[in-house]
């Protein structure tokens, strides 16, 4: 199973281009593929029938601010918990 992890300098674009991939490949957009059309990734068949086919996670720990392992690590675990719930 492939896993991506984006990383970076603040402020650089990481979100918008995380959204992008989010909305080009979960089948919760399958439906979506307007978004795509005039763009050159929708020239390509084969990345057409790529688009909305794929279960996406999306996890933010933009708000997990604390000072130490032990408090970080239980944020992170109450946001995982919380995706796995909906």
């Amino acid at each position: 199973m492939a896993k991506t992890i984006g990383i970076g300098i603040q402020s650089f674009g990481k979100t918008l281009n995380l959204s992008m991939l989010e909305h080009f490949f979960s089948v919760e957009y399958a439906d979506r593929g307007n978004l795509f059309e005039g763009l050159f990734i929708w020239e390509e068949e084969m990345y057409r029938d790529l688009q909305g086919t794929y279960p996406v996670l999306s996890l933010s720990f933009a708000r997990v601010k604390e000072e130490d392992y032990v408090t970080t690590r239980e944020k992170v675990c109450q946001i995982i918990r919380k995706c796995q719930q909906q």
